[in-house]
């Protein structure tokens, strides 16, 4: 009996790309977040997936044509009970987990985030945006909360993991790869820091987001606006006035508020 026919990325571009064009195709190859992008290039031919026929990749190119958050969840859920077995299924829980928090339905973008993990355990973008989605939904100290702060801490030491396991392809050179980690690295010691100060952790709060500040390639406002105010809980207002300053020149707008209300803070607390 003959095997199935394997459409593969490259197969699909050879067969598809004057109908869907080119941009759609680089779509396909990106197995990523909007956030996490720069990982991209970590993605090797040897661990891509491979649908089983035309029309499976035809639908799940339909669900990367989609703009709308709530019309991809939907194409995505009716993807994955049309193509239960797929290989694709990784790449549509993790967009599925996107589409879910754009919506902000937090049950259903954790739920598709652990089904991605479990078709592809080591894929940093979902790892990523799990680690870093997971302390935001803490607001108490109750077994629930505890619960969230152990898996997101799990997902945060997951990707020091997966990155040591990583297998890079030919096209990735070694400095783009030193780069990448870096900032990898940094995303995991930003993560970290968040779960420490939602245990009230300061001291190690500070340690891991000064990790994350020093040695992420590309800055970000948000790294230096949580080292400024785990400095302001551990009373070193200087060092926090300095890192909420970056914070404010590197933004976006609305890190650039949060630190300058902190800043005015800051100020009132010395003066008392």
């Amino acid at each position: 009996m003959p095997q199935p026919k394997q459409w593969t990325v490259s197969r699909l571009w050879q067969s598809s790309m004057a109908r869907r064009g080119a941009i759609s195709f680089f779509l396909v190859i990106a197995f990523v977040l909007p956030l996490y992008g720069q990982f991209d290039q970590l993605v090797s031919p040897k661990q891509t997936p491979q649908a089983r026929s035309q029309q499976e990749l035809d639908d799940y190119l339909a669900i990367l044509d989609t703009n709308s958050a709530l019309e991809r969840s939907r194409q995505l859920e009716a993807f994955r009970k049309t193509y239960p077995e797929s290989e694709l299924l990784g790449i549509a829980h993790q967009l599925s987990m996107t589409a879910y928090r754009e919506l902000g339905d937090f049950e259903r973008m954790l739920e598709s985030g652990r089904r991605a993990l479990e078709v592809r355990p080591n894929n940093l973008n979902t790892l990523t945006a799990l680690a870093d989605a997971l302390p935001n939904r803490v607001t108490g100290e109750g077994e629930d909360d505890r619960r969230l702060l152990d898996e997101a801490e799990a997902y945060a030491q997951g990707i020091f993991a997966g990155i040591d396991r990583m297998v890079l392809p030919h096209s990735v050179l070694p400095e783009q790869w030193r780069l990448m980690r870096l900032e990898m690295e940094a995303s995991a010691h930003e993560s970290l820091g968040h779960i420490a100060s939602k245990h009230g952790q300061w001291q190690r709060a500070v340690a891991e987001f000064e990790k994350a500040t020093e040695q992420n390639p590309h800055p970000r406002g948000s790294q230096f606006y949580r080292l400024g105010v785990a400095y302001m809980f551990v009373g070193s207002h200087q060092a926090a006035e300095v890192a909420l300053r970056r914070a404010v020149e590197l933004g976006p707008e609305e890190i650039r508020g949060l630190a300058n209300v902190a800043l005015q803070k800051g100020k009132r607390v010395q003066k008392q």
